[in-house]
């Protein structure tokens, strides 16, 4: 009985959320008159927008996936192996991160912050990442094999909660592939690292405000500048927002079980001023990520019973806490 109830819950939770989703968009004006000119113009010229919408998404999750390609590798190394695979996937990405950025501001500090540069940087990363994680690579297939048989196991109300959650995603898809109208991405999310692009160098204006807080993933918007256009920093930003909800979901399934792991991801989505945080190329989805992760290690390595592995989530929760920290000066808060 007490079973039933959890799965009508997520149900009514799942569809409360798109009933919220459909109440955003619906006062979306432009979303309106976009599909009324995409219908008109099919064929050829929606075909070739989709065409440069999967290009320019395809750059953000190569930008995305660099960090984790270097640091899968050094979570082996340095740390351990978690028995999630979703979990060591995310804090390899982490860890991964520090080195990453590191080497952008790096390049940005001695004025090799050029279009050439960048994309080379990006390349060779990628040859190494690549390189390192050859076996996790080739055991990508089965892996995914295993998950796919996995979610042939889920109850109905799984199935369905999981179908609302990637139809949620979908509609919001659309308001990435736009160009961009926020004012903070305008004023100085977009503009500076434009600045230094200009300069070919990373550099504090006296006379710019915003020129003095943390710019840690300003610094990934530099690239996807280089690789592509504003767009692919969205896509970005929404890229962090799926791992939030992915980190949602290792919270809940830790704390409580899979099914309630389901209702925070759908919760999470079902207020308006975080679908609106999914279509910006901000950072609040950055920070969220980072503090959650952070939150996440912190109760691993409560629940751990080796000493050392104790240690090892700690330090994670440390480095999630400074990622946090370079992402926006608020996340002082996750210090006590």
């Amino acid at each position: 009985m007490k079973a039933d109830k959890s799965r009508v819950s997520a149900v009514l939770f799942g569809l409360w959320t798109l009933v919220v989703l459909y109440g955003f968009l619906l006062h979306r004006e432009p979303l309106g008159r976009a599909s009324t000119a995409a219908l008109h113009a099919w064929p050829p010229y929606f075909a070739h927008a989709l065409a440069i919408q999967l290009m320019r998404c395809f750059y953000g999750c190569w930008i995305l996936s660099l960090p984790w390609l270097i640091g899968i590798p050094l979570l082996d190394i340095f740390f351990f192996s978690n028995k999630s695979a979703l979990e060591r996937s995310l804090f390899g990405w982490a860890v991964g991160f520090w080195p990453f950025m590191g080497g952008l501001f790096l390049l940005g500090v001695f004025g090799l912050w050029t279009p050439m540069t960048m994309k080379g940087y990006a390349v060779i990363l990628s040859m190494l990442g690549l390189s390192l994680q050859r076996h996790a690579l080739s055991s990508a297939l089965p892996y995914g094999r295993r998950t796919f048989r996995a979610i042939k196991t889920f109850d109905l109300w799984e199935k369905v909660t999981i179908g609302l959650l990637v139809l949620e995603l979908a509609g919001l898809s659309i308001f990435v592939s736009a160009p961009e109208t926020f004012y903070d991405a305008l004023v100085y999310h977009l503009n500076l690292p434009a600045l230094w692009l200009m300069h070919h160098r990373i550099f504090h204006i006296p006379t710019y405000y915003f020129s003095a807080i943390p710019m840690e993933i300003e610094m990934l918007f530099g690239l996807a500048l280089v690789l592509r256009d504003a767009v692919v920093a969205k896509w970005i930003h929404f890229g962090f927002g799926v791992g939030t909800l992915l980190v949602f979901f290792c919270l809940a399934r830790r704390v409580f079980s899979r099914q309630a792991a389901w209702v925070a991801m759908l919760l999470f989505l079902s207020s308006q001023m975080t679908l609106l945080l999914y279509m910006e190329a901000g950072i609040d989805l950055g920070i969220v990520f980072f503090g959650l992760l952070a939150l996440l290690a912190l109760i691993s390595g409560i629940d751990a019973v080796d000493v050392r592995q104790k240690q090892h989530y700690f330090f994670l929760e440390g480095l999630c806490c400074g990622l946090a920290m370079g992402t926006k000066y608020t996340a002082w808060l996750l210090l006590p």
